[in-house]
């Protein structure tokens, strides 16, 4: 299928203290196949290199804007985003990730060809790395799915990341929301509610790892100290996703108790690998688990992953931990 590059994109990168990954990241976006791009760099007061590291990339693509700010957290630099994007449509891609040259382009085919208002790949958890490349020589498969079909597939399988990124969005749905800004967790009941907003009820979800998503020293889902606060954060963000459900189909409750049960495993993988473990809090978090996967590991109705998952940890939470980080290790995918 060719399509014409009509279309205005504004890709929002959100920046902070990512100098030793930032350049990789706007040169895998300027790379695009597809070229109509308009590039929002949002440097949330950076403190390092990263502003200047922008700005060498900067002078060899007229494309990238560079909006300097003082320091929000990343909710507030995507907000700054998408009050300055132009575009029709609308991706976000973080300042120490990567794409593949083909992201932009196969995301947008997906939209035109099915007249959705977004359209979703997977995100592959990749090795630090200076580029990223999908061997894809064909037109990635594509599956047609309803709203509340995306929204069941982000809570019960995973395959479909609850995530910002990995997805192209028309800028309109954007209309109405913004990022929860001073919280950690921002996309847990933002993504949802924007995919449930889609008027043409279909959301385009291509088989294509297109966008890869660096595990890295230093980043929440790596290896750092973790708070009450971003405990306290998560529990608020999947409270505000529950009662955003209830308003919109009461039928995917059932499907959100498992997703809390799966971002809580995530969050004890990261007590656990925390620098400085607090004994309360892996008290209180294990306690919880315990009793919420033995409720539901016998299931029939949830992907035989998750019932896997919430077998090894009630038998055992260490047994669970070693097996699936060798898992995520293999497979390449975010168990976040």
């Amino acid at each position: 299928m060719v399509v014409s590059e009509s279309d205005l994109i504004s890709v929002v990168v959100p920046v902070y203290n990512v100098e030793d990954y930032i350049e990789n990241t706007l040169k895998s976006i300027s790379a695009q196949t597809y070229g109509n791009l308009e590039i929002l760099v949002i440097d949330d007061g950076s403190t390092d290199g990263s502003y200047a590291r922008c700005e060498k990339i900067a002078r060899f693509d007229p494309r990238i804007t560079i909006i300097r700010k003082h320091n929000g957290g990343l909710s507030s630099a995507r907000n700054v985003g998408i009050e300055a994007a132009k575009g029709k449509y609308i991706s976000f891609v973080d300042g120490d990730d990567l794409i593949d040259s083909k992201y932009i382009e196969f995301l947008y085919k997906a939209i035109k060809k099915n007249n959705s208002d977004v359209s979703i790949c997977a995100l592959k958890r990749i090795k630090e790395a200076n580029q990223y490349s999908v061997k894809q020589d064909n037109y990635p498969s594509i599956s047609l799915l309803s709203n509340k079909c995306c929204i069941k597939r982000m809570l019960l399988s995973r395959d479909i990341s609850i995530s910002a990124c990995g997805k192209l969005y028309l800028i309109d749905l954007w209309d109405k929301f913004r990022f929860p800004e001073g919280h950690y967790y921002e996309d847990i009941a933002t993504i949802p509610v924007v995919i449930a907003s889609s008027k043409t009820s279909c959301i385009s979800y291509l088989d294509y790892p297109g966008y890869g998503y660096i595990v890295r020293r230093g980043s929440i889902t790596g290896s750092l100290s973790i708070s009450e606060k971003h405990l306290a954060d998560a529990n608020d963000e999947l409270n505000k996703l529950k009662e955003c459900l209830s308003l919109y189909d009461e039928s995917l409750l059932e499907f959100y108790k498992h997703y809390r049960a799966s971002i809580w495993l995530s969050l004890y993988r990261y007590i656990i690998n925390s620098k400085n473990v607090n004994d309360d809090v892996l008290y209180r978090v294990t306690g919880y688990l315990k009793n919420e996967t033995r409720k539901y590991m016998h299931d029939r109705r949830l992907p035989q992953l998750i019932r896997i998952r919430y077998f090894l940890f009630s038998v055992s939470p260490k047994l669970y931990l070693a097996i699936f980080e060798l898992y995520a290790r293999l497979s390449g995918l975010s168990l976040v």
